[in-house]
């Protein structure tokens, strides 16, 4: 007899920070035992490195990571990272965070959809540079924030349209102004990537 297998999501929302032993024991015996768990999506006020550590070895092909006021706030960066490489099969990861966040992106990632408070034109060229790594074919969403001279990101994307490997599909640049004085001046940028390196 066979019996069909099926497909569960979990959304997990709360104060994740200061976590007793037998909560983390028992956050993560829950989320390990969820083995037909294809989306889990965690919503937080702030990380901890114990959310994270739960997050080990999960069969999972969707993880989605927001804040539950706006952007998370992601202040353990290395346990995130870590259980990021342990996660056996991700195909989409989504995360809203404050700041840019130099995570392990695994091999089996199809399809990321990063939101930034701020994103420093060095962190966005860190970021594609990782993606050209993963050398493979994978649909980026990003959309950020920034202050500095726009020119520096037209520039970027200059750069990357002169790669083979890499199409931008979109880049929407969005001004946003508060008064009339150039150093309130704030654009919203959003770009689609397709990056082919199979």
């Amino acid at each position: 007899m066979q019996t069909e297998c099926q497909r569960v999501s979990l959304r997990l929302s709360g104060a994740w920070a200061n976590l007793k032993d037998h909560q983390i024991l028992t956050l993560t015996q829950l989320l390990s035992s969820l083995t037909a768990m294809e989306t889990l999506s965690i919503t937080a006020d702030m990380d901890s490195a114990e959310l994270w550590e739960s997050l080990r070895g999960l069969n999972i092909k969707s993880l989605s990571l927001k804040g539950t006021q706006g952007r998370l706030k992601v202040e353990y960066i290395a346990w995130l990272s870590q259980s990021l490489s342990t996660l056996t099969q991700p195909e989409t990861l989504i995360m809203n965070a404050n700041t840019y966040s130099d995570i392990h992106l695994t091999q089996s990632l199809k399809s990321i959809n990063f939101s930034y408070e701020r994103l420093f034109p060095w962190e966005l060229r860190e970021l594609v540079n990782k993606l050209i790594e993963l050398n493979q074919i994978i649909q980026c969403i990003l959309e950020f924030d920034c202050s500095r001279r726009i020119d520096e990101y037209i520039t970027i994307k200059q750069e990357l349209d002169e790669m083979t490997h890499v199409e931008v599909n979109r880049l929407r640049i969005y001004h946003r102004s508060r008064d009339t004085y150039m150093e309130n001046t704030e654009y919203t940028i959003s770009m689609k990537l397709l990056i082919n390196c199979d």
